[in-house]
């Protein structure tokens, strides 16, 4: 299995950072423990930034960077605008084909509201499922009720995940009420997770509308030291990446 993690913008490519510095934290663990599998995690795990600003793309190795749309932003940015963004990935379109298609699972990691990111992550979703690639959006919504957004390009990010809707591609929401823990969950059959009490009634909704059924047990004691669910129940035993 190969696994590609694509951020697109700005929004994106800061999660995107933050990952992989939590990925290579838990690389240098896992050698100490098994080499041979942190080797072959190492292989199967790519990261690329993909962006319509060059400048946002200078703390990025080379080997990383996705710029798309020059001719059209002249490497300045969508300037705020979705459309420009959506413009650019067409031109680029063909250089990003091939990248998603070298790999098995392609998680495109976005946030919404303003430019590159909301302009993209929905027919970026699209061009990898063409390829018949499992294709994992995450997708972080901006919230007009704290004033991160202005109220209309709040109003885009809903479309957006209207537009994941129709195409049957499934986004959960985790909502920003939500601790950033709820996310380590644990997936005990199909369409069943168990987790920690305190998730809110907004993502268990949008889980439930996906067929999913939860589970909630007290963790909040764990969870103060720093795991989760998931981390609780890591295997000893692991398949060949």
């Amino acid at each position: 299995m190969t696994i590609l993690l694509l951020s697109a913008g700005g929004g994106g490519g800061n999660i995107l950072r933050s990952l992989k510095a939590l990925f290579r934290h838990d690389l240098m663990i896992a050698e100490k423990a098994d080499a041979r599998y942190a080797e072959r995690l190492r292989r199967a795990v790519t990261t690329r930034f993909l962006d319509t600003n060059e400048f946002s793309l200078l703390n990025v190795p080379p080997e990383e960077r996705v710029l798309i749309g020059a001719p059209t932003t002249r490497r300045f940015g969508s300037r705020h605008d979705p459309q420009v963004a959506r413009a650019a990935l067409e031109q680029s379109r063909e250089e990003v084909e091939h990248l998603v298609g070298r790999y098995s699972v392609v998680i495109i990691i976005a946030s919404g509201g303003k430019g590159t990111g909301a302009g993209t992550v929905f027919p970026l979703a699209e061009m990898v499922r063409k390829q018949r690639k499992l294709v994992i959006p995450i997708f972080v919504r901006p919230s007009f009720e704290h004033h991160e957004v202005e109220k209309r390009r709040y109003d885009h990010a809903l479309r957006i995940t209207d537009q994941f809707d129709a195409a049957k591609i499934r986004l959960v929401e985790i909502h920003h009420e939500d601790d950033a823990s709820i996310i380590n969950c644990l997936a005990v059959a199909p369409g069943r997770v168990i987790m920690p009490e305190g998730v809110s009634g907004h993502t268990m909704d949008r889980l439930a509308l996906h067929g999913v059924e939860v589970m909630t047990i007290p963790y909040d004691k764990v969870i103060s030291g720093g795991g989760g669910l998931h981390c609780s129940t890591a295997p000893l035993i692991r398949d060949e990446v």
